[in-house]
């Protein structure tokens, strides 16, 4: 995730009065998290594959994107 308020909303600490509007796919995401099946880590924009169809990136960072797509790059 790259989205600071997604990523607090995963954990029991991120939800809110504010946040009860969220949708029950949320829900069941921190469910996930809080039992321990799933781990969210903050990944950089320029490491997130799918921001090259969205952002500008440097060349390079375009082109390694673009590789970890395609399933050529295995390392990050």
């Amino acid at each position: 995730m790259d989205n600071n308020a997604a990523l607090n909303m995963g954990t029991a600490n991120g939800v809110t009065s504010r946040s009860n509007h969220i949708d029950i796919r949320c829900h069941y995401f921190s469910e996930q998290v809080n039992e321990g099946r799933l781990v969210p880590i903050k990944v950089p924009t320029d490491q997130q594959q799918a921001d090259t169809f969205t952002k500008p990136f440097p060349r390079n960072t375009f082109l390694r994107n673009m590789q970890m797509l395609r399933g050529k790059v295995t390392e990050v």
